[in-house]
């Protein structure tokens, strides 16, 4: 009789719910789901940290149709911009919100064996087949073709012009920066223009630009998902993502702020808005 009542005890304490750990989501594009999961997680001592990675407009759509999450690192300030009536502007962050930054560049197949050295391969050359992230999903597509839109002025060319030449040029569109990258590496096309921390230098050779553009990746607090409950966690969290700078450098990203005895690859003044406005979105919208 014991032993069936301990039994039965023992089945009713599996039965009861465990009780829930305070918990602080965090969703990012793709290209930082390593670091973050590798060598920032294991240092938070706070909350269970729940993490979840994809394209950055992809991540910036679901935080709109309401996906929880009280921190949003997305591949650029447009994205950025989407969020802005949901950012919780009692948080203080540096840098602007800057995480870390990544110079565009060229992968290419080992040994170049294209001599792809400039933007205008991409774009005038016939034999070269150009593989590119689909920019409805993609930060970093987007960023490529911001880089080619400032090229194109800087050089006094068409840029609508260059950009349809560098879509007829295009042999791929994939869903992310990341698996534009596999593509390449399963030798479908010639070049990617791509975040030079995504580049592994053991598969690809990378090809600097004279001129070219930093990305910068921003971190967004959501307001409606920050409570009194999880609001010390997410400030916990927020310290820890922007004091690691150190580590996103290990990882091959430039930091929030450049170092003195960083490599000074040209930023051309550009504005991001008006090159939307007039040049990439009619021409994403034809």
């Amino acid at each position: 009789m014991r032993l069936v009542l301990a039994l039965i005890i023992l089945i009713a304490l599996v039965s009861l719910p465990l009780p829930r750990r305070d918990t602080v989501i965090l969703i990012g594009f793709s290209i930082l789901g390593e670091v973050i999961n590798n060598d920032i997680s294991p240092k938070f001592d706070g909350a269970e940290l729940i993490t979840s990675f994809a394209g950055s407009g992809t991540i910036t759509n679901q935080i709109l149709m309401g996906v929880p999450a009280q921190i949003a690192i997305v591949a650029a300030p447009w994205d950025k911009e989407r969020l802005s009536h949901l950012s919780d502007n009692s948080f203080t962050l540096p840098h602007r919100g800057v995480l870390n930054r990544s110079p565009l560049v060229f992968a290419v197949q080992k040994g170049n064996p294209k001599k792809i050295e400039d933007f205008d391969d991409l774009i005038d050359r016939t034999d070269i087949k150009v593989i590119q992230a689909d920019p409805a999903l993609s930060g970093g597509a987007k960023w490529a073709l911001l880089a080619v839109t400032s090229y194109s002025l800087s050089n006094s060319r068409n840029p609508k012009a260059d950009l349809i030449n560098l879509k007829n040029n295009t042999v791929s569109f994939a869903s992310s920066s990341r698996a534009a990258l596999t593509q390449l590496a399963q030798g479908f096309g010639d070049v990617l223009v791509t975040y030079e921390v995504e580049v592994d230098r053991k598969k690809f050779d990378i090809v600097y630009p004279p001129r070219t553009i930093y990305t910068e990746h921003h971190v967004i607090p959501i307001k409606r998902e920050i409570n009194q409950k999880n609001f010390e966690n997410t400030k916990k969290l927020l310290d820890l993502l922007f004091s690691s700078q150190d580590i996103y450098r290990g990882k091959g990203f430039r930091g929030a702020e450049p170092l003195p005895n960083e490599l000074p690859l040209p930023l051309p003044h550009y504005e991001w808005k008006e090159m939307f406005t007039s040049v990439i979105d009619p021409f994403l919208n034809e």
